[in-house]
């Protein structure tokens, strides 16, 4: 299995996205790779690899709006939790 490193500069660091792409591109290319070796289309792995970024993306967008809306009942009406 190909390692991924972690982030060597900190957040914020205008390089650190590709920092991360570039860590990741070996893997990502060997996941392609095999994907298309099973016999799927190029534009077909590429578009689902697009896909599943985006539903992450998403799902990441959904929870922390969740949490905020908790954070915001909590301060509205108090922690009903520790009742």
């Amino acid at each position: 299995m190909i390692e991924i490193i972690g982030p060597r500069r900190s957040s914020g660091h205008p390089q650190r996205a590709m920092d991360c792409q570039t860590n990741m591109q070996r893997r990502f290319d060997v996941l392609a790779g095999d994907a298309e070796a099973a016999g799927w289309h190029t534009t077909e792995v590429a578009t689902a690899l697009l896909e599943l970024s985006m539903n992450r993306i998403e799902a990441r967008k959904a929870k922390l709006l969740r949490e905020k809306l908790d954070l915001d009942d909590q301060h509205r009406f108090g922690d009903k939790s520790r009742s």
